[in-house]
């Protein structure tokens, strides 16, 4: 394979010739990661940010009301075979009715680890996300937030 130019997407090297080694079925390994939210619907202006993390691997998942029944992690590789767990972070952003209302964001402190199944078919369904508690000054701006976004579409 000849590559053009370095690829950011991906962790290809720079331009040249690429030397790439053939991997069977029984080579790869299977992580399938079907994430829940714990709780009620999300509200509409909740962003989710969920950071996870295997080996040295990064994704990020953004998860709102209209997607979060349906956040699933999904990777093949060959990669992976000896981990036994991934982490994840969480980073919440809660905004108000008005654009020139300041955001409420708040997270995990650290990250969450996970332990996987041995094996090549490492399979979680579902892995139930809690979200982290913003401090007592946070929640009340995101319930009132939260009731004035509520408030407006009602009246829409």
């Amino acid at each position: 394979m000849t590559i053009d130019a370095p690829a950011p997407r991906t962790s290809l090297p720079a331009p040249g010739l690429l030397t790439m080694k053939a991997i069977n079925r029984a080579e790869t390994v299977h992580v399938f990661i079907k994430f829940v939210v714990d709780g009620p619907n999300l509200p509409e202006n909740m962003l989710i940010n969920l950071i996870c993390t295997i080996g040295q691997r990064k994704d990020t998942f953004a998860i709102t009301k209209l997607n979060q029944d349906h956040i699933i992690w999904e990777l093949f590789s060959d990669k992976y075979i000896d981990i036994g767990s991934f982490t994840y972070d969480i980073l919440v952003e809660v905004t108000g009715e008005s654009f020139r209302d300041e955001p409420v964001l708040y997270g995990t402190t650290e990250p969450v680890k996970v332990d996987l199944p041995g094996g090549r078919l490492k399979y979680i369904d579902p892995l139930l996300l809690q979200l982290p508690q913003p401090t007592a000054e946070q929640a009340t701006i995101i319930h009132n937030y939260i009731m004035a976004v509520e408030t407006a579409r009602a009246q829409a």
